[in-house]
């Protein structure tokens, strides 16, 4: 009786039932997408990162779910001692749509990367922490051309994603070029892209939104198509870029702006067709700064001083290299120049004498068709004399015409 039993259970377990052939399949679907296809990832990882690139890596986990088909990557860094600080997120989520992609086409219904951090050096005029880095990559890949060689070129891999989220939590950067260490943070930084593609002709919306640690804020509305490239859209800043601008470039220009508020946007088309020059236009160029003070560095002696500064119309074309600007405006504030006890003019010492200038003349044409002047002061010293003297010239109001620099 119990022989006649095993055979009966044995018979129901046989190999030649379609139950059990769908059961192996379900359990080595599983077992490729749950457990082995996350190994192979790290694999890669590694070899890319700690092979290639020869740094370090260190990832929490990796999973993918073989019924969504979503993959997690989380905590990821890479570590070295030619990179600096470390470089990573905190997680990469991507959900692939498996039955959009059986044709040529691969899509994505969502990419997010959120948490990144890292920090970009430059170290001198010819390196940065990522030239060595760089230099590996590329040792690595001449010597995997050597041992793989193709006749046919690599085309773009046509790819669909319906929505991209790119959140950088802290972007540090370092120039230690300047005689005077530059140093800022960027953060957070908020970047996303609805219906990007590789098909020709495809267009996609992008949105950027960048803060930094300064309070300079910069927003892109727009769109970007890879083949051909082409984008157009509206940029937007607001906050103390000058401030943090000439901080930058104080060693070759010799001011310091105090307090000021920027507020600028602009509407920009960029093409490059096959066979053609990149081309770039900005067009409605508008930009208005408030409380702009100037002082000379490092004596912080006064420059300028005014309430308002206001430039609209404005349109720049390259490769024509023309700028045209409908008005600038100068409103209520101070001007103070100062001929020093040498004879120079303080305008005239604010580029540094290190600084690299070129005797060629620039190929750029700008016209402004009216500069507007109204309560403005000037205050003019003569120190190179005996005995000093002073000029006050007080609420000047001018209107000029037609400024430019073709002959």
């Amino acid at each position: 009786m119990m022989k006649e039993t095993a055979i009966k259970y044995l018979a129901w377990l046989s190999w030649r039932r379609p139950w059990i052939w769908l059961l192996g399949l379900f359990l080595l679907y599983n077992l490729a997408l749950g457990v082995i296809a996350p190994m192979v990832i790290k694999n890669q990882l590694d070899d890319l990162v700690v092979k290639r690139l020869k740094l370090n890596l260190d990832v929490d986990d990796i999973s993918i779910n073989p019924y969504t088909l979503t993959l997690n990557i989380d905590n990821l860094k890479i570590s070295g001692k030619e990179l600096g600080q470390p470089l990573g997120f905190s997680k990469l989520f991507i959900n692939f749509q498996l039955w959009d992609s059986l044709g040529d086409t691969w899509t994505i219904q969502e990419a997010y990367l959120t948490g990144v951090y890292g920090e970009f050096k430059r170290i001198n005029t010819k390196s940065n922490n990522f030239t060595g880095i760089i230099n590996n990559w590329i040792a690595s890949a001449t010597e995997t051309a050597t041992t793989e060689k193709s006749d046919s070129p690599q085309a773009i891999p046509q790819l669909r994603i319906e929505d991209i989220k790119l959140q950088i939590a802290k972007l540090k950067i370092v120039d230690q070029v300047p005689k005077s260490r530059f140093e800022t943070e960027l953060g957070p930084i908020e970047f996303q892209i609805n219906q990007f593609s590789t098909l020709p002709n495809a267009t996609g919306k992008q949105s950027l939104l960048l803060k930094t640690s300064t309070g300079v804020e910069l927003s892109w509305l727009g769109n970007l198509s890879l083949t051909p490239f082409s984008s157009q859209g509206d940029v937007k800043l607001a906050g103390p870029a000058l401030t943090t601008l000439a901080d930058y470039l104080k060693d070759d220009f010799k001011i310091a702006i105090a307090t000021t508020n920027l507020q600028a946007k602009f509407h920009y088309a960029i093409t490059k067709p096959e066979k053609a020059d990149l081309k770039v236009r900005l067009s409605a160029i508008d930009a208005n700064v408030q409380n702009l003070k100037v002082n000379q560095y490092p004596d912080r002696s006064p420059l300028v001083a005014l309430k308002q500064i206001h430039l609209s119309g404005g349109e720049l074309k390259w490769p024509e290299a023309s700028f045209h600007l409908q008005n600038i405006q100068l409103n209520d504030g101070d001007v103070w120049a100062t001929i020093t006890p040498q004879g120079q003019l303080n305008f005239t010492q604010l580029i540094a004498e290190n600084s690299e200038s070129s005797n060629e003349s620039s190929p750029w044409h700008v016209v402004n068709e009216l500069l507007s002047v109204s309560g403005v002061n000037f205050h003019y010293v003569d120190q190179s004399t005996t005995t000093p003297s002073q000029i006050e010239v007080e609420n000047i109001a001018l209107n000029v015409k037609n400024l430019g620099t073709k002959a």
